[in-house]
Order: structure tokens, then C-alpha cells, then sequence
């Protein structure tokens, strides 16, 4: 798959091919942050589920340690509290998790390239 970014807002994805697509488990995703400015926020929750033939598989959420507090505007939106980030893994840690239970499945999200993907991108690099 290759991606070309035309602009902050446009992409074109070219090249794109997954055998077997129908037999094949989606991971359905989704991420929390402290804000919704990818240049200044950062991840504080993955959620996920594995879904194969109309069944949900598994289940998948953890919290992930921000170096910058949340806001509590986005605490009353999100329900994710500073105080339950305390013990939450960093986020190395909780992307690692979240890899091993996406294993080959084919990623699913909303917005892509707004806060989800994005966030991804630049937390990964």
C-alpha cells in the first residue's frame, strides 16, 4: 500500500490488496487522547476488538501514560481521568500490546487521518 499525502487534509491511497479479505479477522479500533491537536496531544487509550464472520472475538483496552496532563474538558467527554493514567504502561508498552493482539488482521478505525492515524504515525516514527 502506498500512501501520498496531497495536502494537510487530502490523500490518495494507491495499491491496496488484501487476499481473502471476507475470511479474514478485522481489528476494529479506536484511540483516546489528551486533546485533538496531533502536533501537541498524545494517546491515552487503545481500544480494539477482533471480528471475524459477523462475531466479536476478543477484546482489547488499556490506558496509556501521557506526558502531558488531560484536560477535563476532555476527561468529562472521554471518562479517562489523570489519576488513572498513573499506573497506566507507557506508550511503547501499550503499542507493543496492541500489535500483538491486532496480529494479521486488517485494521479497521474512523478518521483515519485525522487524530487516529496521525497520532499513530508520529508516536511510532
Amino acid at each position: 500500500m502506498n500512501i501520498h499525502f496531497l495536502s494537510e487534509s487530502e490523500y490518495l491511497v494507491k495499491d491496496v490488496s488484501v487476499d481473502h479479505i471476507h475470511e479474514r479477522p478485522f481489528c476494529i479500533f479506536d484511540l483516546e487522547g489528551t486533546g485533538i491537536d496531533v502536533e501537541t496531544e498524545y494517546i491515552t487509550q487503545f481500544g480494539a476488538i477482533i471480528y471475524q464472520n459477523g462475531k466479536i472475538l476478543r477484546k482489547f483496552s488499556t490506558l496509556v501514560k501521557s506526558p502531558k496532563l488531560i484536560p477535563k474538558s476532555v476527561e468529562q467527554l472521554t471518562g479517562i481521568t489523570n489519576e488513572r493514567l498513573t499506573d497506566a504502561p507507557a506508550f511503547a508498552e501499550a503499542y507493543g500490546q496492541f500489535l500483538d493482539f491486532c496480529g494479521t488482521a486488517v485494521l479497521v478505525t474512523q478518521l483515519v487521518m485525522s487524530m487516529t492515524f496521525q497520532c499513530l504515525k508520529d508516536t511510532v516514527e
